[in-house]
């Protein structure tokens, strides 16, 4: 769903807008349910929170790596942030295969998801734009995006 000028307007209305020799041009349509516009999807959610502890734990163990490198204070910080990174590494790349598959995002969103878990706290700013562009929500229920031809994501 679309707000524009106070007016919800749903893919119907859109299509209806331009006439049937232009609509070729228009392959896939963006579909998002009204009530599910600010809401994430569970998956969602889990993606964000494992990009938010795959960020943590990246910065402890580089603080860790500081200390025990830099300052030479000791070994503490990489042996207690080394195994949780690793963890929460493996977690966030699972978690995004996952939503890669239920949210159906494409194989581009997919790729750039995959690689902000290398360069570290990259994966806060990759969770909050794919929140702003709607790809951490589920596809709206009632909606046969099918029948309007296209993929919701394709934008």
């Amino acid at each position: 769903m679309i707000v524009w000028r106070n007016r919800v307007w749903g893919a119907a209305d859109i299509l209806d807008l331009w006439p049937e020799s232009c609509r070729f041009r228009f392959r896939r349509v963006h579909v998002r349910c009204q009530a599910n516009a600010l809401s994430m999807s569970r998956v969602g959610r889990w993606f964000a929170l494992a990009a938010f502890v795959e960020a943590v734990t990246w910065a402890g163990l580089l603080v860790g790596m500081f200390f025990k490198y830099v300052v030479e204070a000791g070994e503490l910080g990489v042996q207690i942030f080394g195994p949780l990174h690793g963890a929460a590494f493996v977690g966030y790349i699972a978690i995004t295969i996952a939503a890669a598959i239920s949210l159906r995002w494409r194989r581009r969103i997919t790729l750039v998801s995959l690689l902000a878990a290398i360069p570290p706290l990259v994966t806060v700013p990759l969770e909050v734009w794919l929140r702003r562009r709607g790809e951490l929500s589920a596809p709206c229920a009632g909606v046969d995006v099918e029948a309007l031809g296209s993929d919701r994501r394709d934008r």
